[in-house]
């Protein structure tokens, strides 16, 4: 489940939140393209689960473009906060935006 911190960061108002649950959050960046966000919890192997005391989750980034059928692999980060940079950074780029862009408030705002 998301927690408060990561959902504010995918809630921010560069997204469309097209839908969001418990683990799983699809986006709408500025430049039309959509993002599936799923947080799954790391394996533990049986022998060690009972000496976890807490458990931890990566984030895989699913993408398409706005005229595709179905979302592809982009990645894997550990905490949402890349995520999103992530995504900023491919519409800066796919924009062709230059300077200071939304990516250096995000980096201000959480780092």
């Amino acid at each position: 489940m998301f927690n408060s911190e990561e959902l504010s960061m995918l809630t921010l108002d560069y997204f469309k939140v097209e839908m969001c649950a418990s683990d799983v959050c699809e986006l709408e960046s500025q430049n039309g393209d959509h993002w599936l966000i799923l947080k799954k919890q790391v394996l533990v192997p049986r022998e060690q689960v009972q000496h976890v005391t807490k458990f931890s989750y990566t984030f895989l980034l699913f993408h398409r473009h706005s005229d595709a059928e179905g979302f592809h692999y982009q990645t894997e980060f550990l905490n949402v906060l890349d995520v999103i940079l992530e995504i900023i950074n491919h519409d800066d780029y796919r924009l062709k935006r230059r300077g200071k862009t939304f990516f250096d408030r995000v980096i201000a705002m959480y780092a």
